[in-house]
């Protein structure tokens, strides 16, 4: 699974990563921040990466990005 959106306000990684299940680890940044990733490789079971950018559009926007994958 693959999932891109903006949204018009600031996400901290912490919030987004909560709603989906996920936790920083020595991968990715102290949650937390408002850009950044947390990703768990793929370990040939499943991966995951979440990204979180400022968006084009403004500095008080955001862009989230999801890529899950599972075999």
């Amino acid at each position: 699974m693959s999932a891109r959106w903006s949204v018009d306000h600031k996400v901290s990684l912490e919030d987004a990563a909560s709603r989906f299940g996920m936790k920083s680890g020595k991968n990715g940044p102290a949650l937390g921040r408002y850009v950044g990733c947390i990703k768990t490789e793929f370990d040939g079971v499943s991966g995951e990466s979440l990204c979180i950018e400022e968006s084009p559009e403004g500095s008080d926007s955001s862009e989230v990005t999801i890529q899950m994958q599972r075999d």
